[in-house]
């Protein structure tokens, strides 16, 4: 892929999504990651057949589609954060502001041409469901309901869209994706994934008194996922600043702490988790990221249940740019030699998480 092409908020407050990079050679790799390491400075630092231009087929796309990019009310983050890439349309992307992106979907999602027929629950039923039982979360701000997000530009399960208002309150939504995404399955294989559907299943199981499945379940533990995001403090502060370390950081410890209280977010609605170990041990989001955690503390002899009471409250009640700090101070009183660098490690391949570690 691009070198410097920005994945910033294409995960942004999302999970599980499945990005296939082309990587340096592993020698390269270890040099670089030696470096961070060692604390030294790597903001020039350059790979051997390093891409810097995009693909033809993408300037061809580009070209060909430059009306409807102008003329958009709203364009993907991915433009946004790279318009040296889109030709001819920086002036159109500094001037869609956050507001456009929060503008009301209810009317389509009302429209019975956007529901589903082959399913005894649409949409809306979800989301009425979902207003009614969680409308009323205590989030930092005012909280504006859950919608459907048919395009998934950022291909996450679900995000939580938040924007500051001229008093300095906050305005939360959550959308949830009804695109099928690939995800890895429990079983270690590439499978595909629906938030919504899983959701409208889970509904009619819940209507006819059936367990749910897996990924039923799941796609609820997204949904309490996202309400810890929505009741955070100060989380919007960390994604306009762009750091790729506190991101991931802060999305690892949340995901962690939402896979260990979710039993609890569905008793609410009368439901006993039949696949909690499941979730905790298999879930989508941020697949590598936990594994790469935990193989730390598995270095290092760190309790999990001693790291989730350490930050169940803090990934809420602090300000998302001080979760990596925390993160830090954390395995640095458990005696983990390197923390600060092997927690900007965090979304590197495993087997890179472990030479570093056996060198420690």
């Amino acid at each position: 892929m691009l070198s410097n092409y920005k994945f910033d908020r294409t995960f942004a407050l999302g999970k599980a999504v499945l990005r296939v990079s082309i990587m340096a050679l592993e020698n390269e790799r270890i040099v670089y990651h030696r470096a961070i390491l060692k604390g030294e400075d790597v903001s020039d630092w350059h790979f051997k057949g390093e891409i810097t231009e995009p693909h033809k087929g993408f300037q061809k796309w580009i070209g060909e589609n430059q009306e409807r990019i102008e003329n958009a009310k709203s364009l993907p983050y991915w433009m946004k954060d790279n318009p040296k890439y889109v030709n001819g349309t920086m002036h159109q992307i500094e001037e869609v502001s956050n507001h456009s992106i929060l503008e009301p979907v209810k009317s389509r999602i009302n429209s019975v041409a956007d529901q589903m027929t082959d399913r005894q629950v649409h949409e809306k039923e979800v989301l009425d469901f979902l207003n009614e039982k969680f409308g009323d979360e205590s989030v930092k701000g005012v909280f504006d309901g859950f919608y459907v997000d048919r395009m998934n530009f950022e291909g996450s399960i679900m995000r939580t869209v938040t924007q500051k208002m001229d008093d300095g309150s906050y305005r939360h939504r959550i959308l949830i994706s009804n695109t099928s995404m690939k995800v890895i399955g429990v079983d270690g294989k590439e499978t595909t994934f629906n938030a919504m559907r899983e959701l409208q299943g889970a509904m009619e199981a819940i209507r006819n008194k059936q367990p749910l499945t897996f990924n039923q379940e799941y796609a609820l533990e997204s949904v309490w996922h996202e309400l810890r995001h929505a009741k955070a403090k100060n989380w919007r502060v960390l994604r306009t600043e762009h750091d790729d370390h506190k991101i991931v950081a802060m999305e690892v410890v949340n995901q962690l702490c939402a896979r260990r209280t979710y039993a609890g977010f569905l008793k609410k609605i009368g439901i006993e988790a039949q696949h909690y170990e499941t979730v905790l041990n298999h879930g989508y989001g941020y697949k590598q990221e936990i594994t790469n955690l935990r193989t730390i503390f598995g270095k290092f002899n760190i309790n999990e249940e001693e790291f989730f009471n350490h930050f169940k409250s803090r990934i809420v009640e602090n300000d998302y740019d001080m979760i990596f700090d925390n993160l830090v101070k954390f395995l640095r009183a458990k005696k983990v030699k390197r923390a600060e660098g092997l927690v900007k490690m965090l979304n590197l391949d495993n087997i890179d998480i472990k030479k570093f570690m056996d060198g420690i």
